[in-house]
């Protein structure tokens, strides 16, 4: 891979969006990949989740694509579970994470201005992850999951036909 991966961790209506509008602007070959612009694509709805093997495979086929092409990519979603993160670490391992901060009422505040009343539930499990991720500290629980991948034994299946 010639590119490079980055991701946010954040509430969902914390402002990820407008931050990787800015982000993207800023230097020629970058680009955002968001689950929720494949969601929506996909079956036009913010969340399906019967769908969601198929975003998570298609968001990862993406981000290949792109870092192999050299681009910067910027993965705008919440990334908020360990296996989401995970899982982009495995990609590119020395992927960087931008977390935004942004207070839990403000959050809800945005997503009932909108009429998004079902992401308040949402928000406080997210909140919940992320809180878990910060008492263990950014840099430490990184370096566990990049631990962790490097200790597996990955390996391809090939199959005789």
């Amino acid at each position: 891979m010639t590119g490079k991966l980055f991701f946010m961790i954040s509430l969902p209506r914390a402002g990820k969006s407008t931050f990787a509008k800015d982000w993207v602007t800023r230097q020629p070959m970058r680009v955002v990949v968001c689950g929720d612009t494949i969601r929506l694509a996909l079956h036009g709805q913010r969340y399906n989740p019967l769908a969601e093997t198929i975003v998570f495979g298609m968001q990862h086929v993406f981000i290949r694509s792109l870092l192999n092409d050299g681009y910067e990519v910027l993965f705008d979603d919440t990334n908020s579970s360990r296996i989401s993160i995970q899982r982009l670490l495995e990609i590119d391992p020395n992927a960087t994470p931008i977390f935004i901060n942004t207070p839990v009422d403000v959050c809800k505040e945005r997503a009932i201005k909108t009429g998004q009343l079902d992401l308040i539930k949402v928000i406080d499990r997210i909140d919940g992850n992320i809180r878990k991720i910060q008492k263990a500290g950014f840099k430490a629980f990184i370096a566990e999951i990049i631990e962790e991948i490097n200790k597996r034994e990955l390996y391809t299946c090939v199959r005789e036909i």
